[in-house]
Order: C-alpha cells, then structure tokens, then sequence
C-alpha cells in the first residue's frame, strides 16, 4: 500500500477542478493504508502511515486519531500499538471552537 501511495502523482489544481479530480481516491487509500498498518501490530509502519496523515490530509488527522482511539476500547491491541495510537491522538486532540 505504501507503494502505492508512493506512485500517486499530486493533483494539479490547475490541470482540473476539484470535483473532475480523484479528490477521495488519495485521503481514502492513506486511512486505509494507517488501518492495516494498525491491525499489523507494526509500530515502524504505523509511525510512517499516521505521519502521511498529519501531512497529506490533516484535516482528517484528528477524527482518524480519535476513531483509533475508540478501537482501542474494542479490540485488545498489544501495549506497543496502543501507545502509537494513545500518542498520536494526544498529539492532534480534537479541534475545540469554545472549550
């Protein structure tokens, strides 16, 4: 899947309109990519996979983070997993306006 996310060419804004390019191909592959990182148990794939996150779609980083969080009151992750994902959402909380 990295790979993949490697080979992904960037979308020009010039070259086409938001709606005409693949505007969830990308944000949708990077989460997923973080997912099987996770169930993989690999801190090392998880660090590289949360930080495409927090770089290409940060926008999205607090909510992933905060899902993964949510997982881990489901599933019974090993300690390492858990403090990678404990981090990451401590690190990007939720956006508050007045609290």
């Amino acid at each position: 899947m990295s790979e993949v996310v490697d080979a992904m060419p960037p979308v020009e804004s010039n070259e086409m309109s938001d709606s005409e390019a693949y505007p969830q191909a990308e944000p949708m592959l990077l989460l997923n990519r973080a997912i099987v990182a996770t169930r993989t148990h690999n801190p090392d794939l998880m660090e590289s996979a949360f930080s495409d996150i927090i770089e290409q779609i940060p926008d999205m980083a607090s909510r992933f983070f905060q899902e993964g969080m949510e997982q881990l009151e489901l599933i019974d992750y090993p300690p390492q997993v858990r403090e990678v994902i404990q981090r990451y959402a401590r690190d990007w909380p939720e956006e508050r306006i007045l609290h």
